[in-house]
């Protein structure tokens, strides 16, 4: 089956999203509670056609302001952010978007993906 999102919508590949269930201590949380805040990281996948301007073209066709996002990009969003399709897929709105992971910014070592922190 193929998806396309529609407006400003993104189709994430879920590479990860923090673990929860087991607090310091030994402490077990069942699956009904979920931790707020929680943080996940997604590849783009697709994208919608942005944000609906209020403009309209010459012959009337509306016009489109596109997204910052781009398939490929690697991104951390909230983990509750969303519609999950599956547990491989969700969207979300670009403004749901906490970062982009690449060269620039800050060097926070690769805890999220795998645990580790340099």
């Amino acid at each position: 089956m193929k998806i396309l999102p529609l407006g400003d919508r993104i189709l994430l590949r879920i590479i990860k999203v923090q673990e929860q269930g087991v607090i310091k201590g030994g402490l077990v949380i069942p699956e009904s509670v979920t931790i707020s805040g929680a943080a996940g990281v997604g590849e783009i996948v697709a994208v919608g056609m942005g944000y609906l301007m209020d403009k309209k073209t010459d012959d009337g066709k509306p016009m489109w302001e596109s997204l910052e996002s781009r398939v490929g990009e690697r991104i951390i969003f909230n983990s509750r952010a969303g519609l999950a399709l599956s547990k491989k897929f969700r969207f979300i709105r670009e403004s749901e978007i906490i970062a982009k992971i690449g060269d620039d910014g800050y060097n926070i070592g690769d805890e999220l993906l795998d645990g580790t922190n340099d």
